[in-house]
């Protein structure tokens, strides 16, 4: 046999002059009021590239999920202020009451839309997959990867089918680092549950023009 450390071949015992190679450690949590801000949000970037260490390190930190919350509210906050200026532009003053509460609605509703989503793929993966993760890591790496990802939506055409692609991609590269489920597992459940969740949309969409 061959030592996978020193590299010399041995019998049944071995007496190893070498050192096993160290594991690459998980990078520490940003740091410092400047630069901690882009430096989450370079680490989400590298959640949505699957990038196993920065998952690891944002599950465990808890300021990870309060920047990923900021950065979440501010990629779907613009997109729904826009939306309020142009409704208020087209209409040439104050919009009614039930339409700018309607609008300013979409904020909590899309959060409570994420955590639900959030919160039935780890169960499905518990009770369903074998997953042993635990929904507070979870949270915090799936907020700061899918935070950035919700960005991606206010690029014209093409960034909301970007962005549910970006989601996708970071609910499976998480639970299968952090459940540990296989991949494919990992992407069936992802794909399935947005798949769900979308036609829920689509299927109550007639009623978003209530207040128009």
């Amino acid at each position: 046999m061959l030592c996978s450390v020193c590299g010399q071949s041995y019998g049944l015992t071995h007496n190893c002059p070498g050192v096993a190679p160290l594991a690459d450690a998980d990078p520490p949590a940003p740091s410092g009021f400047l630069f901690a801000p882009i430096e989450y949000f370079l680490m989400g970037w590298k959640i949505v590239f699957w990038d196993d260490r920065s998952i690891r390190s944002a599950s465990r930190d808890p300021n990870a999920l309060l920047y990923g919350f900021v950065f979440y509210l501010f990629g779907i906050g613009v997109p729904a202020l826009l939306r309020i200026l142009i409704l208020i532009s087209n209409n040439g003053g104050p919009l009614p009451i039930g339409t700018f509460l309607y609008q300013v609605s979409l904020i909590p509703l899309a959060l409570a839309y994420d955590v639900a989503r959030f919160t039935i793929c780890h169960l499905v993966a518990i009770y369903f997959l074998g997953g042993t993760g635990k929904i507070v890591p979870l949270l915090r790496a799936l907020f700061l990867g899918v935070s950035v990802v919700t960005w991606v939506a206010m690029v014209p055409l093409i960034g909301t089918f970007l962005a549910g692609i970006g989601t996708v991609v970071v609910i499976m590269v998480v639970f299968e680092e952090l459940e540990h489920i296989e991949r494919l597992q990992a992407f069936v459940l992802s794909a399935g549950v947005n798949i769900i969740f979308w036609g829920v949309i689509l299927y109550l969409q007639p009623v978003t023009h209530t207040f128009d």
